[in-house]
């Protein structure tokens, strides 16, 4: 394999992961969404509508790294997360809309957000290009587990 074609298949791996972590930006985007419909609290609405919009932020600097490696950004969410969404309903329609609920499924979603920005953090190393590439996807991973430790202090707080 020359330098090239290394160099290629490493770029290769890298939006593969950028794409990856877009498609579960997108659902953590919509699932907030949903949340924010879904929950009685006025506060969680607040907070799922602020983590909506943050996602939605995520999916934009991410698709723009993307472009920058001439690549084709996803778009849109994953299977998975659309049948997250679908167990979701399920488990409002068997045990009943409850705010505890919906925070339980919005920490089981950063949990696995927060796995796919560990495996594309494997792909990318601080001299890659764009060399800021590593940084914003250290600080978005920064942001899920604080995202995944207030919504543990919240369920914590739950009956």
């Amino acid at each position: 394999m020359t330098a090239d074609e290394s160099g290629k298949s490493k770029r290769g791996e890298i939006v593969t992961a950028l794409n990856s972590c877009i498609e579960t930006c997108t659902d953590g985007e919509k699932g907030y969404a949903i949340a924010a419909a879904d929950v009685r609290d006025l506060g969680l609405k607040a907070y799922f509508q602020g983590k909506a919009e943050e996602r939605a932020d995520f999916v934009v600097a991410l698709q723009e790294a993307v472009a920058a490696l001439e690549a084709t950004p996803e778009n849109e969410g994953s299977a998975a997360g659309a049948l997250h969404r679908g167990l979701v309903g399920v488990r409002k329609v068997i045990e009943g809309r409850s705010d505890k609920l919906l925070v339980e499924e919005c920490l089981r979603g950063e949990v696995a957000a927060l796995a796919k920005y560990d495996a594309a953090l494997g792909h990318v190393s601080e001299n890659d290009e764009p060399t800021t590439l590593r940084a914003l996807l250290v600080h978005q991973q920064e942001i899920l587990g604080k995202s995944i430790a207030e919504l543990r202090r919240r369920l914590g707080g739950m009956s």
